[in-house]
């Protein structure tokens, strides 16, 4: 995260504060920011989003090196929270904030991990990683440093250690303590990515300029080298390339990409898939392009989303990703997603978790069969601004444009809400005559007051309908198209003015002769926040 682009953040989030080095205890009483007081004001309340990650009280902006924890078997999230330490004026924020799950679905918030405590990271602490190392939970973060306060320096970033404070007494892992040696590595760029080993037993992580750094012991790290292969870019990730989905029967002797890139790059987060091969000790490896599979990097979500960061959960075996979401008020984090690859649609899919059925409270809207031309409204409900929608639409013989209208009004001149869209034009369903392996392209967006998001849908020829799965909450709202073959994160622009946030759900189909739902379900969703003895107390799976 650059501190130009958290300086931003207050005109990406209209009501988004700034680095607060002055804050309040739980007890009301102000001061400067620290252990005894990181609350940033009042609790943004009901009206904020209440199934999404965020700080509470105060801004915040990238997730930050979440994890699985073996040992307890608990999920850490940890995320720059907008809050610091003062240190004479040397403290601008953000640090480390924290939150845990047992189940990824409820979250205990807890105390900043990581404060911008020590000479070296006086200022502040930007966005890290988290590697298990033989078994045990580490963070990789960047400090930032203010030159009144540590002599060497000279690029402002340094790269740390810092490891749970008590992990026998501490399950949740509230407390976290710095390595005595710190900095681990002075005079870096910003950004570590989560570390891998080589087959050599090398430890390796990138960050930010593509710097490859490695350690024989994760204490002890060293400058490999910059690798021209990767993309610059903020938060990258590098992994294991995902589950395979969507099988088909592929030419003989066919391999697939053995690894994923993950970099945010001019505003927007990308994916790229290649073969990687590991350098040997002074060697930085290689990220080639795989025969029969496209190199250029693929956009995670056009939306209101950047600096993603991903974790491997090895209790489903999967690759799951979390966004930063730039919604009012004071931004929170994207509901997970798994990635995927869908060998079909030769595409990575983000998939909302499974997880997040266990959320679904009273079923709203439900119906089947129903031909829908121009506007339908399903009523005007509260529980709408907080829900889950699922919609399956027989894709039309003509072109025209369908969707569905989220915090909409009630009437078809209304201009209220998010219109998630797909286009379907002559070409579109001209090439969906074809053969049933072709793939087809179709323009999807979010349009609304002050909103105009788009992206590209890939069809296959052998689709027959066109699903929506779309999540609002409260002040934003986030559409998976043909089960994450694009999903996009949109802030609601209205949402500041309460008297005109709508509080209804509208499909809306622009074809003659109207368009043929063939389902619709919409639940209510439950909030995700408990407290820590809750999730403390919730059994660990088997």
């Amino acid at each position: 995260m650059t501190l130009a682009r958290a300086l931003l953040l207050l005109c990406v989030v209209g009501v988004a504060k700034a680095d607060q080095t002055k804050c309040f205890s739980a007890a009301g009483k102000q001061g400067p920011c620290g252990p005894d007081r990181q609350l940033c004001g009042p609790n943004f309340g009901a009206t904020a989003p209440q199934y999404h990650i965020h700080s509470g009280t105060c801004s915040m902006n990238d997730p930050n090196g979440p994890v699985y924890d073996p040992v307890y078997g608990f999920y850490h999230m940890f995320y720059q929270d907008h809050l610091a330490i003062p240190n004479d004026g040397a403290g601008r924020g953000p640090v480390y904030g924290h939150a845990v799950s047992r189940d990824l679905t409820m979250w205990a918030r807890l105390p900043v991990a990581i404060w911008n405590d020590r000479p070296y990271d006086s200022a502040a602490i930007f966005t890290g990683s988290a590697t298990v190392v033989n078994g045990k939970v580490m963070q990789i973060y960047p400090g930032i440093c203010d030159k009144k306060q540590w002599d060497n320096c000279v690029t402002g970033t340094n790269f740390n250690l810092a490891v749970p404070a008590d992990p026998d007494n501490d399950p949740l892992y509230h407390n976290w303590t710095k390595y005595w040696g710190n900095p681990i590595v002075n005079n870096t760029q910003r950004d570590p990515s989560t570390a891998w080993q080589t087959p050599y037993g090398e430890w390796r992580l990138t960050s930010y300029d593509t710097t490859t750094y490695g350690s024989k012991d994760f204490k002890s790290w060293y400058v490999v080298g910059k690798n021209s292969d990767f993309p610059q870019g903020e938060c990258p990730s590098f992994f294991p390339f995902p589950r395979v989905v969507d099988k088909v029967k592929d030419p003989p002797n066919v391999r697939f990409p053995t690894h994923v890139h993950k970099a945010s790059i001019e505003g927007k987060d990308w994916m790229q898939v290649g073969t990687w091969s590991d350098g040997k000790p002074g060697e930085t490896g290689s990220f080639a392009p795989t025969p029969s599979f496209d190199f250029n990097r693929q956009i995670i979500d056009s939306g209101n989303f950047y600096a993603s960061k991903d974790l491997y959960d090895p209790l489903q075996q999967r690759r799951i990703n979390y966004g930063w979401a730039r919604v009012s008020p004071g931004s929170t984090l994207s509901l997970p997603r798994e990635i995927l690859w869908s060998q079909k649609m030769k595409q990575l899919l983000y998939v909302p978790l499974r997880e997040q059925e266990a959320l679904r409270k009273d079923i709203i809207v439900s119906f089947k069969d129903k031909q829908v031309e121009g506007f339908f409204a399903t009523g005007n409900n509260k529980q709408l601004k907080q829900a889950e929608s699922n919609v399956i639409f027989e894709i039309p013989k003509t072109p025209g444009t369908l969707g569905i209208v989220a915090f909409a009004g009630s009437s078809p001149t209304s201009t209220d809400g998010i219109f998630f869209y797909v286009n379907i034009t002559r070409a579109t369903l001209a090439c969906m005559l074809g053969p049933e392996d072709a793939l087809c392209n179709a323009t999807v967006g979010a349009v609304g007051k002050s909103l105009n998001f788009t992206d590209v849908l890939k069809l296959s020829a052998g689709d027959k309908t066109l699903s929506f799965r779309i999540f609002t909450d409260q002040t934003f709202a986030e559409c998976y198209w043909q089960g994450g073959r694009v999903a996009m994160t949109a802030n609601n622009p209205q949402q500041l003015d309460k008297a005109t946030v709508g509080e209804n759900l509208a499909i809306r189909a622009e074809f003659k002769e109207g368009v043929l739902v063939q389902e619709m379900n919409v639940w209510s969703v439950s909030r995700i926040w408990v407290s820590p003895k809750h999730v403390l107390n919730t059994p660990r799976p088997k």
